[in-house]
């Protein structure tokens, strides 16, 4: 027992330490070389994580059941308190049993028993208890304590902020008005960041950077950038989607050209995206802002996609079809780029550098010919890069017998040209006669520019 306290005195020291040390290097940025050594040093001692002691979770959730079990009339020890604090599931449960045992047996908690709580309504921040809450401030504000986390908690209230159901948010303000990276305000208060709380204050830091009044500037966008990259969550791809929704949403409503850019080019090649059309973005389909951004995200692309088309394979046009069917551009589903073997050796340098960026493109079995591919929902139309060609429509499904996949790398000509076509249409001069004829068969199909699919 001697041994037991003597362990707990040599914690308690190492945990006090261990937070004065973080107090005086948070103020500054660079650290004094002995300082920093000292900072290790401390480190290397403590390598548990101060906040939850080690404990088998089964082991004290079976002692728990048995005290339930007996109607309550089992007791406790200090010892399993404080670790039974430390399970969300027992803590954090609607009846507040454990709450109430606490209560009703008159239990002091120890420094590590209020960790414990905190971490547990933390933990299930999404299932916010505001009874255990409010229990948690008050042992924090009644106990007499040397522990300088807890003394710190208790100066000018500041656990109000980490119980309240709006700490989150008020976390997130300050954090984001002083510039600030997450790791400093959690190591400033001690907050765990494999908990509910962490992953929706950091996603409340990336609302709030979005939805800056005023201009969106470069600033913003790198400080958010270096927020959820720099920041370890537990479900970090929501974190992520949620980021780049806010941002595709925000650089479309307000044409922030610079902005598109940089989304297109990071997207492209992020770890968790990709193109859209071809990855699915699955995470962006569950909630309403993210389909949006997905689709905003898809039109940005087919309209890369026909600037290319009309642009770097069809050097001139004048037969206007690029300012044509980028008065579509809200109607289209998806695209495609298929490259015949010239334009391909031709452009070879300027493909790599797109392919380089994210960007994809398809084969077409032709010496002379590129095809481009639009995809209308209901129907499906093919350009070609030589003038002599007719522009074809087809009916989706007919579309897709010789084609099952969209995105697939190679087409050949008679995927593209074959029978079961809707209609072919010529682009015969003068440009206004053949784009008010083709426009009136698009209408008739349902398809009317600014019109969505």
């Amino acid at each position: 027992m001697q041994e037991l306290n003597k362990s707990h005195e040599f914690d308690e020291k190492i945990q006090d330490l261990n937070y004065a040390i973080l107090h005086l290097t948070n103020s500054c940025f660079v650290y004094e070389p002995k300082k920093l050594q000292f900072f290790k040093l401390v480190a290397a001692l403590d390598k548990r994580d101060v906040s939850v002691p080690d404990f088998d979770p089964d082991k004290y959730e079976k002692i728990w059941q048995e005290v339930v079990s007996s109607g309550f009339k089992s007791k406790l020890a200090t010892r399993e308190v404080k670790y039974i604090c430390c399970i969300p599931k027992i803590v954090c449960d609607e009846n507040n049993e454990f709450i109430n045992y606490i209560q009703k047996s008159n239990l002091t908690l120890s420094s590590k028993g209020i960790y414990g709580l905190l971490f547990s309504l933390h933990f299930s921040w999404n299932k916010y208890n505001a009874r255990l809450a409010e229990f948690i401030k008050e042992a924090v504000l009644k106990t007499k304590t040397k522990n300088k986390i807890i003394e710190y908690w208790q100066s000018e209230n500041r656990i109000e902020r980490l119980v309240s159901p709006e700490g989150t948010k008020i976390f997130a303000e300050r954090t984001v008005k002083n510039r600030l990276m997450p790791t400093q305000v959690v190591d400033e208060f001690g907050i765990r960041t494999d908990t509910c709380f962490f992953a929706d204050y950091v996603n409340n830091i990336v609302k709030s950077i979005i939805s800056k009044k005023g201009d969106f500037e470069s600033n913003d966008y790198e400080y958010l950038v270096q927020v959820i990259n720099g920041t370890k969550i537990e479900k970090e791809k929501d974190t992520f989607t949620l980021a780049y929704s806010g941002l595709i949403i925000r650089a479309d409503s307000g044409q922030i050209e610079w902005l598109k850019k940089e989304l297109r080019d990071t997207l492209l090649n992020h770890k968790y995206f990709g193109d859209p059309r071809i990855e699915k973005w699955v995470d962006f389909d569950t909630f309403e802002d993210g389909i949006k951004a997905k689709n905003i995200f898809i039109q940005w692309l087919s309209t890369a996609d026909i600037k290319f088309f009309f642009t770097e394979i069809i050097k001139d046009d004048p037969h206007e079809r690029k300012e044509f069917w980028l008065r579509y551009i809200d109607c289209i589903k998806r695209s495609r780029v298929a490259i015949g073997n010239a334009d391909r050796y031709n452009l070879k340098e300027v493909l790599e550098k797109e392919e380089e960026k994210g960007r994809d493109f398809a084969e077409y079995n032709s010496e002379d010919t590129s095809a481009f591919i639009l995809d209308f929902d209901t129907f499906v139309c093919v350009e070609f890069s030589k003038i002599n060609n007719a522009c074809y429509i087809y009916k989706k499904n007919n579309f897709a017998k010789t084609n099952d996949d969209f995105y697939k790398n190679k087409f050949n000509v008679a995927d593209l040209k074959h029978p079961e076509y809707e209609l072919k249409h010529s682009h015969l001069p003068p440009p206004e006669s053949w784009k008010r004829k083709l426009g009136t068969l698009l209408a008739q199909r349902g398809i009317i520019p600014g019109r969505k699919n």
